[in-house]
């Protein structure tokens, strides 16, 4: 689900240098899921599952920023690209960052991962980690510089790594699911 984002967000753009860790972030007043928030994510239904999934999605365009999330891709294809000057930094971020704001968003089919019958948290505590870590990912995002601002030694920095703390409601989900769903998990439910 989260295409990815709940394993890769805090980890590729502090991966990337850009922030020093990502923190509890905040809730934000909008409801992730109509699914019942109080029964366990290994209770629910095909039906909703496939609801939990498509509303994660939903609600996950609704509050990133796809700008950020573009950026974000686009300074990290720079990285890859090993560029020798500011300009090549620059020339390799620019083109992936106007073709990601170009796409259209659904435009892929995407399925969603089952959930782990060993996964014992509620759909409540899904939704804090999921809400908490959007609100830590637009932290992250509006760090990155544009791509007409990248710098060699902002690509350098990036390269070495860093660290990254989830967000203290996600410590629910952690434990009742060890390693799924959360940020830098090997797996989770996701696209």
């Amino acid at each position: 689900m989260l295409k990815k984002l709940l394993r890769l967000s805090c980890v590729l753009a502090i991966g990337a240098g850009f922030v020093t860790g990502c923190g509890s972030g905040g809730s934000s007043p909008t409801a992730v899921t109509t699914v019942d928030g109080t029964k366990p994510l290994n209770t629910l239904t095909a039906a909703e599952t496939t609801q939990l999934c498509n509303d994660t999605d939903a609600y996950m365009e609704k509050v990133v920023s796809k700008a950020g999330m573009c950026k974000m891709a686009a300074v990290m294809d720079a990285v890859f690209a090993s560029p020798t000057s500011d300009a090549a930094a620059q020339a390799a971020c620019t083109p992936v960052y106007n073709q990601c704001m170009a796409a259209t968003a659904g435009s892929t089919t995407q399925t969603c991962d089952p959930i782990p019958a060993t996964c014992t948290a509620t759909v409540a505590q899904f939704s804090a980690c999921v809400t908490d870590t959007l609100v830590a990912l637009n932290q992250v995002l509006g760090a990155i510089p544009s791509c007409s601002a990248i710098t060699l030694a902002e690509l350098s920095a990036s390269s070495t790594g860093g660290t990254t703390t989830p967000p203290q409601s996600c410590q629910p989900l952690e434990t009742a699911c060890p390693g799924y769903l959360v940020p830098g998990a090997s797996d989770g439910m996701h696209h």
